[in-house]
């Protein structure tokens, strides 16, 4: 993997995360250059430098995206205010609690993507769907072409530290294009059902991707039989999880396996100071995550162990080979528990060509390729 900071992994992940998720390699070297000894150093002032020089290159093209909309030229707008939007989901996803002016940077940038999206994808919809005692805030995008028949739907579920934002770039334009609607959903633990609403992460998943299911089989614009739930890294227990329960998911396939938490902290232990942690202060993000309380009690109940073999429709793994956050073994240990699935598979990447990383961060482009050509054979789309 490119690793733009090799004293630190959270780091080096963010930039390539950015740079795949649309970024200008010379906008985020003019960033990061000066940051190369707060990476050696570390503490809160390395974390205050990060979101500083990232939020100001991302005002900075806010700023010039409303002198162009100002000026008429709103697809070039639209342009800057995905990266300005881009680069304060990056700030914002390595500070903490405490990082002055966080919660202002997490809400800029949801106005700054919904101001490029409204533009650059019109038939988009930003949606909200109750559940417990908030919402879980999602986007639809719809399938491009002229389908004579109602494409399948994927429900993308996120990871620790992903939003449903950092997702549709990744994945949005690529699979639309292929044929599949999208449900991107901020599922309680991340995005803006926590920051916004205060849900926390919850192990009964099938709970969540239920009300989102019965949201989705009102629509006209896709198939009610084919819904597929989709999850990275800590949505890789999450869709599972909610396919070995809610049996009206037609297939549910996983980038960045997470078979058992408890086996993932165990490898975290024993790597010690060489473990990748995937943020800054990863305790304080789990406990947040988990609502402030006790992680260790919550996030015990993240496993497969005892569910895997009541996943009845189709399943896909796609693993990276040489993943530094979770224990590379669980891909096969999920599809092995996978017992009553028609199809279990299990794709692992582990040769030059990329996605080795978690959740292929070094290639995810060749992970959404394999689960897309996966589904085009379960659905007979080939």
């Amino acid at each position: 993997m490119f690793e733009y900071f090799p004293d630190r992994y959270p780091w080096s992940m963010a930039v390539i995360g950015a740079l795949d998720r649309g970024g200008n390699m010379s906008e985020i070297d003019r960033i990061c250059a000066p940051l190369a000894s707060f990476a050696r150093s570390g503490g809160e002032d390395a974390i205050n430098a990060w979101v500083e020089r990232w939020s100001t290159a991302a005002y900075e093209l806010r700023g010039a995206a409303s002198e162009h909309r100002d000026a008429g030229r709103h697809s070039t707008a639209a342009d800057l205010s995905v990266r300005a939007s881009l680069y304060l989901a990056v700030a914002e996803g390595q500070a903490t609690a405490t990082t002055p002016g966080v919660d202002a940077i997490y809400l800029d940038s949801l106005t700054c993507f919904r101001d490029a999206v409204q533009h650059l994808r019109p038939d988009v919809e930003f949606l909200s769907i109750p559940f417990a005692d908030g919402e879980m805030p999602a986007i639809f995008v719809p399938a491009r072409g002229d389908a004579t028949t109602p494409p399948p739907c994927i429900i993308h579920l996120n990871g620790l530290d992903s939003t449903k934002e950092s997702v549709y770039l990744r994945w949005a334009e690529t699979i639309s294009h292929r044929g599949y609607s999208s449900l991107f959903l901020d599922q309680p633990g991340s995005g803006g059902a926590l920051r916004l609403h205060g849900l926390a992460a919850v192990a009964d998943a099938e709970s969540y991707v239920s009300a989102t299911i019965d949201v989705l089989e009102g629509r006209a614009d896709i198939d009610p039989g084919r819904i597929v739930v989709q999850g990275l890294s800590m949505g890789g227990y999450a869709a599972p999880r909610a396919a070995a329960f809610e049996h009206r998911l037609a297939a549910c396939t996983v980038i960045g396996a997470f078979f058992d938490w408890i086996e993932i902290a165990e490898f975290s232990l024993a790597k010690g100071e060489e473990y990748a942690d995937s943020t800054t202060d990863l305790p304080a993000r789990l406990a947040w995550v988990a609502g402030d309380s006790d992680f260790i009690t919550v996030f015990k109940e993240f496993t497969l162990r005892h569910v895997a073999h009541q996943i009845a429709c189709p399943f896909l793994v796609v693993q990276g080979g040489q993943d530094r956050q979770i224990p590379p073994d669980h891909g096969e240990k999920t599809v092995r528990a996978a017992t009553n699935s028609p199809r279990a598979d299990l794709i692992t990447f582990d040769d030059h060509l990329g996605g080795v990383e978690h959740c292929s961060i070094d290639n995810p482009q060749r992970a959404i390729a394999a689960v897309c050509d996966w589904l085009d054979e379960v659905f007979e789309r080939v």
